[in-house]
C-alpha cells in the first residue's frame, strides 16, 4: 500500500460555527498541497465564507444534522470523485496537520483500512474509562474510541457513507463495530492532540450529553455483542 498522491487524498472537515477556529485548522493543511472539503453543519456564523476565503471546497448544509452526517457528506462527495484516502478531522484545531504523514505511514505499515488518532489521555477520568470499557467490551481494542482524526481507505469510506450508518448519533462504536464485522483492519496511532482554543465538544459539553452518549453506546455494545455471538451459534 504506497502513499497516496495527494490528488487522491481529501481532508473532511465537519464545521459548526468554527469561524474562530477554521482559519489556524485550515492553513498548514493548504499549505501542504492537502485538497480540503469543510462541510458546514448549518452554522450560524460565518464558518462558510471562511472556508471558501482559505481556499477549502465548502459544502453547506441547509439544516444542522451533526457531525456524523456532516462527515457522511464529505466522505460521499470524495467518493464520486478520484478519492482513495480520506483524513477525518475536527474544526476546532485539536487535530495538527503535521501527524497527518504519520498516519498514513501507520495505514501503510499496519495495512489497515483505517487508522484511529488516539490521545487517550485527553478529557476527564470518567470519559477515558468510558472509551476504554467501550472499547473493550465492543471488541475493537481501541482506547480513544471518539476521536474524530482518523484515516480511512475507500472501502471504509464507503461503508461510512452507507445511508444505514446514517442512524447513528456518533462516529465511534456503532461504525467501528461494522468495520470489525466487516473484517476490516483498525489501527490506532497514539499522537498529542492540542487544546480547544474556542468553543465546547458537541459529544460531551454537558453531565446530560456524556451520560445520553454513554446509554447509546452501551445499547450499540450490546446488541452488537449478542448478535454477533448469535451469528457464530448458528453458523
Amino acid at each position: 500500500m504506497a502513499a497516496p498522491h495527494k490528488d487522491r487524498l481529501l481532508v473532511v472537515i465537519p464545521a459548526h460555527n468554527e469561524e474562530p477556529s477554521l482559519p489556524e485548522v485550515l492553513a498548514p493543511l493548504l499549505e501542504r498541497g492537502y485538497q480540503v472539503v469543510v462541510v458546514d453543519d448549518a452554522s450560524e456564523d460565518s464558518t462558510a465564507s471562511v472556508a471558501k476565503k482559505a481556499g477549502a471546497i465548502v459544502l453547506r448544509l441547509p439544516v444542522r444534522l451533526g457531525a456524523w452526517c456532516a462527515t457522511q457528506t464529505g466522505l460521499r462527495f470524495g467518493l464520486e470523485r478520484d478519492v482513495t484516502t480520506f483524513v477525518c478531522m475536527d474544526g476546532d484545531a485539536q487535530h495538527p496537520a503535521r501527524h497527518i504523514p504519520q498516519l498514513l505511514e501507520e495505514q501503510e505499515r499496519q495495512q489497515a483500512d483505517i487508522v484511529i488518532a488516539s490521545d487517550p489521555e485527553r478529557g476527564g477520568m470518567l470519559k477515558q474509562y468510558t472509551r476504554r470499557i467501550f472499547g473493550i467490551v465492543s471488541r475493537t481494542a481501541v482506547c480513544d474510541s471518539t476521536s474524530g482524526f482518523r484515516v480511512m481507505n475507500r472501502k471504509v469510506a464507503t461503508l461510512f457513507a452507507e445511508e444505514k450508518i446514517s442512524l447513528f448519533d456518533y462516529q465511534d462504536i456503532g461504525p467501528l463495530c461494522l468495520v470489525r464485522e466487516a473484517g476490516m483492519i483498525v489501527s490506532e496511532y497514539s499522537v498529542a492532540f492540542e487544546q480547544r482554543k474556542h468553543g465546547s465538544s458537541r459529544v460531551f459539553d454537558c453531565f446530560l450529553s456524556l451520560v445520553d452518549y454513554m446509554l447509546q453506546s452501551f445499547v450499540l455494545v450490546v446488541g452488537d455483542v449478542t448478535l454477533s455471538s448469535k451469528n457464530k451459534t448458528e453458523r
